[in-house]
């Protein structure tokens, strides 16, 4: 009997030290550490003072457009492109409670950008990112006369969120499809293309 206790015991400490870790893991796919909502910390400017170097690593390099230009700051001011910010209304909220995203629209350069023959870009942020993701390509694209549009989906950056991390495009697809519908039925376009 002492035994058999003795094995119960053990099996539920293993299951319980299982347990543990496999929401700790969960949890960091959830929330990875570089991932900082506006209502807890999101990081701006300061990125490289956030986290220790020793956790941060390359990652400041890693948005860095030229050994100038950190890559942190908005179109204006890394890249001297005008741009608007823009809030965009959900077609349905993907988290409850959400209702906004914000982003950036940047109108493409030159003749080929005018409506309603002009192209806009949608582009999409990466988990754990936000809009400035996209800085380093804005360039290419507004050269090319193709506007831009690039957001923050529901739970990064400036959007609506409430810390509750990335959904593993459970409710990413949505914020997607609000952007293509804005591109087409607030800015005009006919033609958008998702990135």
């Amino acid at each position: 009997k002492n035994k058999n206790l003795q094995m119960f015991f053990f099996l539920l400490a293993n299951v319980s030290i299982y347990l543990a870790l496999s929401y700790l893991v969960t949890d960091l796919m959830l929330k990875p550490f570089w991932y900082r909502h506006k209502l807890h910390g999101h990081r701006n400017r300061k990125l490289g003072e956030a986290l220790p170097k020793k956790i941060l690593g390359d990652a400041v390099n890693t948005w860095r457009i030229s050994p100038q230009i950190n890559g942190l700051g908005d179109p204006q001011s890394d890249l001297n492109i005008p741009f608007q910010n823009v809030e965009i209304l959900l077609i349905k909220p993907g988290k409850i409670g959400n209702k906004f995203l914000r982003g950036w629209f940047i109108l493409g350069k030159g003749e080929n950008a005018a409506l309603p023959n002009g192209m806009c870009m949608v582009a999409i942020h990466g988990g754990g990112r936000d809009r400035r993701q996209w800085l380093r390509h804005i360039s290419i694209f507004h050269g090319a006369g193709i506007s831009f549009l690039t957001i923050d989906c529901e739970e990064h950056g400036l959007s609506d969120g409430r810390m509750r991390g990335i959904g593993w495009v459970t409710y990413e697809y949505i914020d997607a499809l609000s952007a293509v519908h804005y591109a087409r039925s607030k800015l005009g376009f006919k033609k958008v293309v998702l990135k």
